[in-house]
């Protein structure tokens, strides 16, 4: 359980990244991000709205959520989309994070 609790959010941004890079494509222009197996979300659509949020309340967190996915972008998608990983470097990685998790 302490391996799970401490990797699952860290697996689960790097399988949804790795996901839509396979769905998506490799292009670097494209920032849209499954979110699950039948919900995509475009970043850069500037009509972007969430079904269940007040559209208000949800203008108000846009500027706190860019950041975030800047960092995203900028370190986690476009790196994973230059590299082009295979699922057994992909496999390799996650390996990787689940042992060495301190």
């Amino acid at each position: 359980f302490i391996l799970y609790k401490n990797t699952w959010p860290l697996f689960d941004h790097l399988e949804k990244h790795y996901a839509s890079i396979l769905h998506f494509g490799t292009a670097f222009d494209d920032h849209r991000l499954l979110h699950d197996e039948y919900t995509a979300v475009d970043f850069e659509n500037p009509n972007l709205r969430m079904k269940d949020m007040d559209p208000e309340q949800f203008a108000k967190m846009i500027p706190l959520w860019m950041p975030v996915k800047d960092k995203f972008v900028k370190f986690l998608m476009n790196p994973m989309k230059s590299l082009q990983l295979t699922h057994y470097e992909m496999t390799y990685l996650l390996a990787q994070i689940l042992w060495t998790v301190q």
